[in-house]
Order: C-alpha cells, then structure tokens, then sequence
C-alpha cells in the first residue's frame, strides 16, 4: 500500500508544480513589444541592385531585444526571404535602428504595386521565447533611369556636335569672304568704222550710218 502512495505522491507534486509554473509565467500580453517599422524606397527600379533601408523604432514601453529582420517580395520564391539583420541587437524605448540591403530587381511591369513584408523577431526582458510579427507594404516597379554616365556621355556629344558645326559655318563664312571677286564686265564701245580717205581729194571722209555712205566734208558729196 505504502508504495503505491508515493509514485501518487510524486506525480500529484509534479502536477502542482507545473500549474504553479503556468500560473507564474508572464502572461504574453504583458511583455508584448511594440516595434514599429518604415521602409525605402517605394519606387524600385527594374533589373537593378535597389537598396533598401529599414527604420526600426521600439514604440513600446520596454527594451526589445532585435534577433531577426528579414524582407521578402511578391516576385520572389514563396518562402524565401532576404536577411537584413541576424545579429542581436537591443532597441530601448522611443530609439530607432536603421538597417540596409542590397535587394536584385528582376523585369516587372512597368508602373505595377507589388507587395513586400518585413519579418523581425524580438523578445523584451520578460518574454521566455521570441516572437516573430510581420509588417506589409507595398512599391512600385518602374524603368530604371539611363545612368549618369551615359547621360553626361550624351549631354557632352550633342555639346560637341553643336561646336562642330558652329566652327564649320564659321570657316564657310571666312572661305567665301576671302574668295576674289570678279569686277564688274565694261560695256562694249559701239564699232567704229575705220578712218578712209576721199578718193578724189584723198581727205578724210566720214561714214554716215543712217545712209550707210562715206561723205566727204571737203567736197559735200557722198561717195
């Protein structure tokens, strides 16, 4: 009898053990943390290395310890996520965290929302486990500008093709300023006809080109 009493004994004492653990533990809600969190950029541009910047903030009234941040996007593998942070850090009241990562943009509709969530896990001093909450946005996918290179690449060419021609209109101008001119043709002095002389007197005679005769002035005759 007496040894049936006591492995009574030792699991009703374990019983009571476990209810006065459960009926210790902090309840969740107590020592709930509160983090609140921002995110850039909302505009992502394609088939590009976009970074992102995590803003966390602990807007509750107790430290939080941060042993997990990791973003994931619509366009990626289901279940598949990028790790922003996976170093422990602690986040006292009304502070902020600032993270980054570097996340590949692949080809996406221009102008299309896609959603994205942010996953941190985090405890306070009087949580047992950390908790994992989950935080939705949203961007938008875009072209992605032509780099500033090439945009200085194009600007000094069209610079260039303007002094070009500039300069080439110039040395038009001088090549045809230089060029001689030609004088202006004389006006042709009518035919004279050549000088005779009369033949009876052998004076000169004058041709007369209404007539069309020569008239000897000596003698007042045509010939």
């Amino acid at each position: 009898m007496g040894r049936r009493v006591l492995p009574a004994v030792v699991v009703l004492g374990l019983v009571v053990l476990g209810l006065a653990l459960v009926g210790f533990a902090p309840a969740a809600s107590a020592t709930h943390w509160a983090v609140g969190v921002t995110y850039g950029p909302t505009t992502v541009f394609m088939e590009t290395d976009q970074t992102f910047t995590l803003t966390l903030r602990n807007d509750g009234p107790d430290p939080v310890a941060v042993a997990n941040v990791a973003i994931t996007f619509d366009w990626v593998t289901s279940g598949f996520r990028y790790t922003v942070s996976d170093t422990t850090f602690n986040l006292a009241p009304a502070n902020e965290q600032t993270l980054t990562r570097t996340i590949p943009i692949p080809r996406l509709v221009t102008g299309s929302l896609h959603s994205l969530s942010v996953f941190i896990t985090a405890q306070t001093n009087g949580d047992f486990f950390a908790e994992e909450k989950e935080y939705t946005g949203q961007v938008t996918a875009q072209v992605a500008p032509p780099p500033a290179a090439f945009a200085s690449a194009l600007v000094l060419c069209g610079a260039g093709i303007v002094v070009g021609i500039v300069i080439l209109v110039l040395i038009i101008v001088l090549v045809v300023r230089r060029r001689p001119r030609t004088p202006p043709a004389m006006p042709m002095a009518p035919a004279v006809a050549p000088a005779q002389a009369c033949p009876t007197c052998g004076r000169p005679i004058t041709f007369v080109p209404q007539y069309q005769r020569w008239y000897c002035p000596s003698e007042n005759k045509y010939i």
